[in-house]
């Protein structure tokens, strides 16, 4: 582990993944976290982490970015005190309406929701979901179509407050860089001791076009549209047996 990405969510850690891999970094994003080790944060957040599960989860990782990682890095850098720590900042006020259009943009996709709804991946990323409502927002999920948590503004912006000015707080003043996107390469560079690239610093995450692009490159998305088609499949076909065994038993369906 070389670099853990303690940003919030929504402060350009789109953006800071993109530029670590062009460094030459290996980073596991947010659905890396899901695929890869789904277990092992499960185990974490209902037993507790040790040293020995984050190191045994990232040893041959070097940047852990987004959720969960960004809430654990502290324990994440007690399991590798040589890794560097960047935090991400954004003005609350505009990190907010942000924030909020990320999550909407998964709650407007009712197609991806009936995917957690009706196929065996899509089922153990929702309880991956919850576990992240519950760490993130101290709320309960109930189920893919409850987002109820979103009207309560005010525990997302102390949230948000709290684990920026606890990363600032503790984390240790030589392996910490408070760092905005907009500030590009150069400090960024300097920090990790790296020649500044040719390309443009990258800046990736719109609010409307962040969802497609996690639907398109992640794996376990992939293996859920895959379920979903041979899920309709089934439910289709047993629609249509169904419809025909009535036909067959003669029985006649009144118009209402």
């Amino acid at each position: 582990m070389k670099v853990i990405l303690a940003g919030y969510c929504k402060t350009g850690t789109k953006s800071m993944a993109a530029a670590l891999e062009t460094l030459g970094y290996n980073v596991y994003d947010y659905f890396d976290h899901f695929w890869y080790h789904y277990n092992e944060w499960q185990e974490i957040c209902s037993q507790g982490a040790t040293k020995e599960i984050f190191q045994r989860m990232y040893k041959d990782v070097d940047v852990v970015a987004n959720m969960m990682p960004l809430k654990f890095w502290k324990e994440i850098h007690d399991a590798f005190p040589d890794a560097k720590i960047i935090l991400t900042t954004r003005d609350e006020n505009d990190w907010l309406p942000s924030y909020i259009a990320q999550w909407k943009s998964i709650d407007d996709y009712f197609l991806y929701k009936m995917m957690m709804l009706i196929t065996p991946t899509g089922r153990r990323m929702f309880k991956y979901y919850q576990l992240l409502v519950r760490i993130y927002e101290g709320a309960v999920m109930k189920h893919p179509f409850d987002y109820k948590f979103l009207q309560n503004e005010t525990m997302m912006r102390l949230g948000y407050r709290t684990h920026q000015t606890g990363c600032i707080a503790n984390a240790p003043k030589d392996k910490l860089l408070v760092y905005s996107v907009r500030d590009g390469w150069k400090p960024l560079c300097k920090f990790l001791g790296k020649e500044i690239p040719s390309k443009a610093f990258p800046r990736l995450n719109s609010r409307k076009a962040i969802f497609d692009k996690l639907k398109i490159d992640s794996p376990a998305i992939g293996r859920i549209k895959q379920e979903f088609v041979v899920s309709v499949f089934i439910i289709s076909s047993l629609g249509v047996l169904g419809v025909y065994k009535l036909y067959r038993s003669g029985l006649t369906i009144p118009y209402l």
